[in-house]
């Protein structure tokens, strides 16, 4: 499957068809199977099919939560609005904790009956206010596109009042970095410069292509601008509807047309239009203006590329000091150009990142949005949250890990065994919640316990990696990874957390996790397992190792085109550990051609 998906995620459909009619003859009763078909027929416009292999892939594990929000996403596409709206019904009273899908259920929302509907269903199945916290995020999201951004803003104070009274939950990012962006830049420009739509690369896309030379890790979207004499929004829809790179993903809130490219990169193209002598364009809570400008083509590596032409007063308008990186920068409350037309939508704004930011434990910047949203009652009651247990600040109460912590010391017990007692039910929970389709509270309260630095972090980053599903859920073991101050040498460790960067399509970040593994398993003197690495012996030989490997360890690159070329690497990692030299030889050789040399001297 991760072939399957490393050859979806770089547009290689030839390859996805031939490992998807191999998976179905090998594994007819796999879900992962009809839920990567549903997904190919979704981008390439065939909703009706993308819908019924979504509901084949729920027949055969009616628990699986990737499935379900599938069925609700391509129900909205394919039988219509009322149709999809009660399948939404249905799918959040069986999975009201399951982020994937209650971001679909959100996200399909359009209309205030529907609004109230999911949240009255939501707080019929969740008793516990506790839960809130990991759901926040969509059900605000529900609310708000039925135009009850009042409601969204209480489920945001409410949450805030959870974590600072001791709740844990995880926010994970959106950020380009990993999701193919600067191929999500070169088909954008074959689409639109092929239908003849001129265009421009606007706001913090245009600042990444002038500063950096590139899209910016750290955004959040791709900005593309349109003027107004050429933005016909159902042509712009039609066009990419019919282009197989790209997934319409449109806001009932907005006209702009929302887009998600294969790598998984989301874009936003805006209509710009001239009024009291400033081009505007519109959010969906605020607009920005600037003064009128022409567009240039400039050459970014390689690639024209239409940008506005007097690049400093467009970006100094938009950023200020646009030479000096700011990551925390908001463009919808610090802009010099901004303003608000839906007030209620910008302190719903507000409150949402007060919450991220108390969510990462970042107090002095919750309160400072607390205080510019006028939240005095909020600001007095954060306060620095008190040490305690990890595995108490990861929600488990005194049934869980840290009762036979408690029990087995009063008991004299070692307190190695209890280690392994309090890891062994943490792991347990963690998969009893995935199996029920929260895998985000699992992922919670993993993280908490690495954090924490409790004993057998191997196993915990293995039983994390595992429950990664999608880039979001992949930016957290990122991040963590990043943080962590654990060695790093270790082969289960290092395969585990580029098993998660391939699940998220994040192949050069993998390629050079797996080198690292393939080295240090080639020191090791003692002869450790293959492990599941060896599931990919059979892709090994259907797959064309064509992959160009960059040689560099900057992350933020463009990923290879080829990504499918990743799986030389697991294939030679799998060969190393089993201690087959035959197929080392054999790999290595096939590596040096595609330009690997140096090291490779360290293998074997």
């Amino acid at each position: 499957m991760f072939a399957a998906w490393a050859a979806f995620r770089v547009g290689r459909d030839d390859l996805v068809d031939a490992i998807l009619g191999d998976l179905m003859r090998r594994f007819p009763h796999a879900a992962s199977v009809y839920e990567l078909r549903s997904d190919l027929s979704a981008y390439r416009g065939e909703y009706a099919d993308a819908l019924r292999d979504a509901e084949h892939a729920r027949l055969l594990e009616p628990s699986r939560p990737a499935a379900v929000s599938r069925v609700v996403r391509m129900s909205y596409a394919a039988r219509g609005e009322e149709f999809a709206d009660d399948v939404s019904i249905a799918a959040l009273r069986r999975f009201p904790l399951s982020q994937s899908v209650l971001w679909a259920v959100g996200k399909g929302c359009s209309s205030t009956p529907q609004a109230h509907r999911v949240l009255k269903t939501w707080r019929d199945a969740v008793q516990d206010e506790r839960e809130l916290p990991r759901v926040v995020r969509q059900l605000a999201n529900a609310a708000v596109r039925g135009r009850l951004a009042d409601e969204a803003s209480q489920l945001y104070r409410d949450a805030i009042v959870a974590v600072n009274a001791g709740v844990r939950t995880t926010v994970a990012t959106r950020v380009l970095e990993g999701k193919g962006a600067w191929a999500a830049i070169e088909d954008l420009a074959d689409v639109l410069d092929s239908a003849r739509v001129p265009f421009f690369f606007a706001a913090g896309t245009a600042l990444g292509l002038v500063r950096e030379g590139r899209p910016l890790a750290l955004d959040g979207d791709i900005d593309v601008g349109v003027f107004d004499a050429d933005f016909d929004r159902e042509s712009l829809c039609e066009l990419f509807r019919t282009d197989s790179r790209f997934l319409l993903d449109l806001n009932p809130m907005s006209e702009k047309v929302g887009l998600k490219h294969r790598g998984g990169s989301p874009i936003d193209v805006f209509r710009y239009f001239e009024r009291d002598g400033k081009i505007w364009h519109d959010g969906v809570f605020v607009r920005w203006d600037n003064s009128p400008f022409e567009v240039v083509r400039r050459e970014v590596n390689g690639l024209s590329v239409p940008l506005p032409a007097d690049a400093d007063t467009y970006l100094t308008e938009n950023y200020g000091d646009w030479r000096m990186p700011n990551p925390a920068y908001d463009v919808f409350t610090e802009a010099p150009n901004c303003y608000v037309h839906w007030p209620e939508y910008a302190h719903m704004h507000l409150l949402r990142e007060a919450f991220k930011a108390l969510s990462a434990g970042e107090l002095d910047v919750a309160r400072g949005r607390l205080e510019g949203a006028g939240e005095t009652e909020l600001v007095a009651l954060l306060r620095q949250p008190e040490s305690s247990d990890g595995f108490a600040r990861a929600g488990l109460d005194d049934t869980g890990a840290e009762a036979t912590v408690r029990t087995a010391d009063r008991n004299g017990t070692d307190s190695d065994d209890v280690e392994r007692l309090s890891v062994d039910k943490l792991i347990e929970r963690a998969r009893t919640l995935a199996v029920d389709g929260d895998s985000g509270t699992a992922m919670a309260e993993i993280e908490a316990a690495i954090r924490d630095g409790r004993a057998e972090q191997t196993r915990l980053w293995v039983e994390l990696a595992s429950l990664v599903e999608d880039a979001d859920d992949y930016e957290v073991v990122r991040r963590l990874w990043l943080d962590s101050s654990i060695k790093k040498h270790d082969v289960s460790l290092v395969r585990s957390v580029a098993r998660a960067a391939m699940v998220a399509g994040d192949h050069q970040t993998a390629t050079l996790l797996l080198r690292k593994a393939i080295v240090a398993a080639s020191h090791q003197s003692r002869r450790p397992l293959a492990g599941a690495w060896r599931m990919f012996g059979w892709a090994e030989s259907r797959v064309p190792l064509v992959g160009r490997a960059s040689g560099t360890s900057d992350l933020n690159e463009p990923i290879d085109p080829e990504a499918n070329g990743t799986l030389a690497y697991v294939a030679l990692l799998d060969a190393v550990t089993a201690r087959n030299r035959h197929d080392v030889r054999r790999l290595v050789t096939q590596l040096r051609s595609q330009g690997e040399q140096l090291w490779l001297e360290h293998v074997i």
